[in-house]
């Protein structure tokens, strides 16, 4: 059974699915997807030669049969509901959740006859679903550094021959599957304890993001790659103007991705990436 609800932009969550004041009649939109395509002819070639595909942003039409005292019951939903603001739409189904985020645009209420329908409209500048849970994705030079046991002899310092502390990698290169329907920007964390020169991170066929900087002991450089959401910082203060030309803010492509990290200054050492992305559907 799918349930829905909304979050107003005070965080409030007006439940859509079992509700005193409403019945919910119909979201519309709910899977929608439509593309713009750009492209080119030429003389003496059949077809044409696709430059670019974008898909549009979609509007969320939800209807709500108003139940009891009409007044009453659209006054409570306008509690959650604001226009001109963001609201967040929650969709739960088969063991899944997502969200899409909308500012409400339109709120059509007739007067003055039988069987009253509240309407609101909701307009998705990103068109795609985003699953509610983060993914988090880890590359780092050590692996597993602690070791601990139930036996309270093996817990003392050097014990025999000393205490397991894992292994180290050396190899700074994984790769990670994104089963959603497109691809998703990323949120790219680096955490340096020795320091690092000019740090790079590439992914797939080539594509890379680096920066023109040497982080010192302790930085944590964010770089953030989703759509209207794109930046570089350093301990929370923008360096964008320092990204290195031919730099390319990656994605988290349908399918299997690689990233690696890597810099200008040789052998890398105490460093650890998070990706961290959202999964996007249809």
């Amino acid at each position: 059974m799918a349930k829905f609800s909304i979050t107003s932009p005070n965080k409030e969550i007006l439940n859509l699915s079992n509700s005193v004041y409403f019945d919910l009649i119909k979201i519309e939109n709910q899977t929608f997807n439509e593309n713009t395509i750009s492209s080119l002819q030429v003389a003496g070639s059949d077809g044409d030669i696709v430059n670019n595909v974008a898909t549009n942003p979609r509007n969320i039409t939800i209807s709500l049969y108003l139940r009891g005292n009409v007044e009453i019951s659209k006054r409570y939903i306008l509690r959650y509901c604001k226009p001109k603001l963001k609201h967040v739409i929650t969709w739960e189904q088969e063991k899944r959740t997502v969200q899409i985020e909308g500012v409400l645009q339109s709120v059509d209420l007739p007067r003055w006859e039988n069987g009253l329908v509240m309407t609101l409209s909701f307009y998705c500048s990103n068109p795609f679903w985003l699953d509610k849970n983060i993914t988090r994705n880890e590359i780092s030079n050590g692996i597993g550094l602690h070791y601990f046991t139930t036996e309270p002899n093996n817990q003392l310092a050097f014990y025999q021959d000393g205490i397991v502390m894992g292994v180290i990698n050396a190899i700074h290169t994984q790769t990670f599957y994104n089963d959603g329907d497109v691809s998703t920007g990323l949120t790219i964390e680096i955490f340096t304890q020795d320091g690092i020169i000019n740090p790079i991170v590439y992914g797939d066929n080539g594509e890379y993001i680096g920066v023109n900087k040497t982080l010192g002991q302790g930085d944590h450089l964010e770089i953030t790659t989703g759509k209207g959401n794109k930046d570089i910082k350093l301990n929370d203060v923008s360096i964008i103007g320092d990204i290195m030309d031919g730099s390319t803010f990656l994605q988290m492509k349908v399918g299997e991705n690689t990233f690696r990290i890597d810099s200008d200054g040789g052998e890398i050492n105490n460093v650890y990436m998070s990706l961290n992305y959202r999964k996007a559907y249809i």
